[in-house]
């Protein structure tokens, strides 16, 4: 196929265009077809540009990554205090967040204002109400200007942000019953969303340091019987000579030591009873009622 001659290829194009001005797969098609006719023949190349996104486009890439519902959006000026001029941003307010956008094509956020800090929400004076909209948000660690062109739009701003800030409806609000309802579906919404957030867990502080008396033993102590006390003191005189071991009655313990007075080595036992069961009084330790007299083994 030979390309038209020169005075008919605009007519030739321009029909096409019209025929598949609604079909893009195809157009895309016969570009690419054409352009390397073009090429084959002239030796020369178009690039096709890429498509411009579409609002609805960018406002789902938003929605991706903030992962947050969108309640309202607009362009303001912005600037913070001590900042000498405003700054147009493209704005949307998702969330109890305002996003601030670069431009109204921009996906990235460059900057947010986090509502749920907010303390204040002043307005301008009443010089400047019927010419825009002006407030200042008092947050957590920052105070910002906003400017919003429209006063009407600012209203709707000032419901919005006030709304999701609070999780309640302003009472002093210039807006239609239409405008209202919006408000009254974006509380329920937000109210629902902030419910199925996590709660954040708070790191617990390590206990402080003492001794508990009740639970709480020496390292001394194993949950042994007494011959097992007698065999460990024996088979490891290099770790000590007693061992505290639990007694024969609840709350009372018992005590194995290991006794170097003759030879060979003997063992001692004795019960460590509780304070309502000493006798005398201020006693605490008794002689074991059936000690193990046995010197067969050696104990530490």
């Amino acid at each position: 196929m030979a390309l038209p001659g020169t005075e008919t290829q605009s007519g030739f194009l321009l029909n096409v265009f019209k025929v598949l001005s609604h079909r893009p797969a195809e157009f895309r098609a016969f570009f690419a077809y054409y352009n390397a006719l073009l090429n084959k023949e002239t030796g020369i190349k178009f690039e096709m540009a890429a498509p411009k996104p579409t609002p609805r486009f960018i406002s789902k890439e938003r929605g991706k990554i903030t992962a947050l519902p969108l309640y309202c959006d607009g362009f303001v000026l912005k600037k913070h205090t001590g900042e000498k001029d405003f700054k147009r941003y493209f704005a949307e307010l998702r969330g109890s967040t305002i996003f601030l956008y670069s431009d109204e094509e921009n996906a990235t956020y460059s900057e947010k204002l986090e509502l749920q800090n907010l303390k204040s929400l002043d307005t301008g004076s009443l010089k400047r109400k019927y010419i825009s909209a002006d407030f200042t948000l008092t947050l957590l660690n920052e105070e910002v200007r906003l400017k919003i062109e429209n006063p009407d739009a600012g209203e709707e701003w000032k419901g919005f942000i006030l709304t999701v800030a609070k999780l309640e409806i302003p009472s002093k609000l210039q807006l239609l019953p239409g405008q209202l309802l919006r408000l009254k579906e974006v509380l329920k919404e937000e109210k629902e969303r902030q419910a199925r957030q996590p709660v954040p867990v708070n790191e617990q502080e390590p206990p402080e340091a003492y001794d508990d008396v009740i639970t709480n033993v020496p390292q001394c102590f194993y949950a042994v019987s007494r011959n097992k006390a007698i065999e460990m003191l024996a088979e490891s005189p290099e770790f000590g000579n007693m061992i505290l071991r639990p007694g024969s009655e609840k709350m009372n313990f018992a005590v194995t030591v290991r006794q170097l007075l003759t030879e060979p080595a003997s063992c001692a036992q004795w019960r460590k009873r509780s304070a309502e069961e000493a006798n005398p009084p201020g006693s605490s330790f008794s002689n074991d009622p059936n000690p193990n007299s046995s010197n067969s083994k050696l104990c530490e």
